[in-house]
C-alpha cells in the first residue's frame, strides 16, 4: 500500500480529462494508496464527465481528501462534495448551480429521456448537499438557481467544506 497519491483537476472536465482522471484513480484501486488527495482548480464542464468522476470516488477503498485551490464551480463542486474531507485555499472560491443540457435540440428523439434523468440525477445531488452540510435541500434549490459563489469562509461556515488552508500543506509542496 502506497503512502499517499495526488490527482489533479484543472482547467474544464471534459472527456480528455475524464479519461485521464479514471485511468488514475483505476491504476490506484490495483495498490491502493493510505490517502488520496485530489487538487481542484475547475470551473466545471461536461456534465457526465464530472459525474462519471464522482461516482468512480464513492467506490475508491481509501479516503479522499479534495482540496481547491482557486476555484471548484460547476462539476468542481460536486466532486468535491464527493470527497471523504473537504478543503479550500484561504482565497478559494466555490459555486454551486443546477446542471445545463448544452448541445441538446428540443427536437431530439432522447430530448424528454435525459431532460427527465438530468433533473432526477439532479434532485439527488441535492439530497446529497444536504446530508453533508445540514442545510436544507430548499436552500441548496434556491443557492442553485441563484448560481450562487462561496468564499472559503463562507462555505466552511455553512458547512460545505471541512477545513480552511492558509497555507499550502507541506505533503503537497513538492507535487505541485
Amino acid at each position: 500500500m502506497k503512502r499517499g497519491a495526488i490527482v489533479t483537476i484543472y482547467g474544464s472536465i471534459d472527456e480528455r480529462v475524464e479519461c485521464r482522471v479514471m485511468d488514475s484513480l483505476g491504476r490506484m484501486a490495483k495498490d491502493p494508496p493510505k490517502l488520496l488527495t485530489l487538487v481542484l482548480n475547475s470551473p466545471g464542464g461536461f456534465f457526465v464527465s464530472s459525474f462519471t468522476i464522482q461516482m468512480a470516488l464513492e467506490d475508491l477503498p481509501m479516503p479522499v481528501e479534495g482540496l481547491v485551490f482557486g476555484q471548484a464551480a460547476s462539476g468542481c463542486f460536486s466532486i468535491l462534495q464527493r470527497c471523504s474531507w473537504r478543503a479550500a485555499m484561504a482565497d478559494a472560491s466555490l459555486t454551486h448551480h443546477a446542471p445545463t443540457m448544452t448541445g441538446w435540440r428540443i427536437d431530439h428523439p432522447e430530448y424528454e429521456h435525459y431532460s427527465k434523468l438530468l433533473r432526477e440525477l439532479f434532485e439527488l445531488e441535492l439530497e446529497h448537499l444536504s446530508r453533508r452540510s445540514g442545510q436544507p435541500i430548499k436552500q441548496w434549490r434556491e443557492w442553485a438557481s441563484d448560481e450562487r459563489r462561496f468564499t472559503a469562509e463562507e462555505a466552511f461556515g455553512l458547512g460545505i467544506i471541512d477545513a480552511i488552508y492558509y497555507r499550502v500543506p507541506e505533503s503537497l509542496k513538492e507535487n505541485l
